[in-house]
């Protein structure tokens, strides 16, 4: 692990732009915030200049408000993937709505996952944990949706809300 990507580097980062608030959810690259602005393609792009600047690395940055997160969570379909497969649900945020959504439920022959949208920049996903080619997933999301994308489990979002709610 690259030793520029440690949560108290990325908060410098943060603070470092004027963000206030700044702190972080376990050490998967979640940061919270807060700024009287609103421009979260602002946001992106200055945070994306400065992981080559001040870290040295480059990375896609993705936003999402405390309300999407919220919304995410309570939505019936996610809740339900979640409380029949706790330990199996991944989302992915995508940067930008992609210009096709692709037919889905999507669910390849050897039933290695399962894919279900929740809207135009976010997935839902149900990886089976003994596939040999769990990859095979990941993979998918690239082909359909670019790079530009991040992918946290049910679980790590659910810490993400828990930490913006306790504020």
């Amino acid at each position: 692990m690259n030793p520029n990507m440690r949560n108290e580097k990325l908060r410098e980062v943060f603070v470092g732009l004027g963000f206030e608030n700044v702190r972080t959810v376990i050490t998967t690259g979640n940061v919270l915030f807060e700024s009287p602005s609103s421009s979260i393609q602002k946001f992106e792009s200055q945070l994306e200049a400065a992981w080559s600047r001040e870290l040295g690395f480059t990375s896609t940055t993705i936003i999402r408000s405390k309300k999407q997160i919220q919304d995410l969570l309570q939505r019936g379909a996610l809740t339900s993937l979640a409380r029949s497969h706790p330990d199996d649900v991944d989302v992915t945020f995508l940067k930008r709505r992609p210009p096709t959504i692709p037919r889905l439920p999507y669910q390849p022959h050897d039933r290695s996952f399962k894919v279900v949208a929740l809207d135009e920049v976010t997935l839902g996903s149900v990886v089976d944990p003994k596939s040999p080619r769990p990859s095979d997933h990941y993979r998918w999301i690239e082909k359909q949706f670019g790079k530009e994308v991040t992918t946290r489990t049910i679980k790590t979002v659910g810490r993400i809300l828990q930490r913006l709610e306790e504020d």
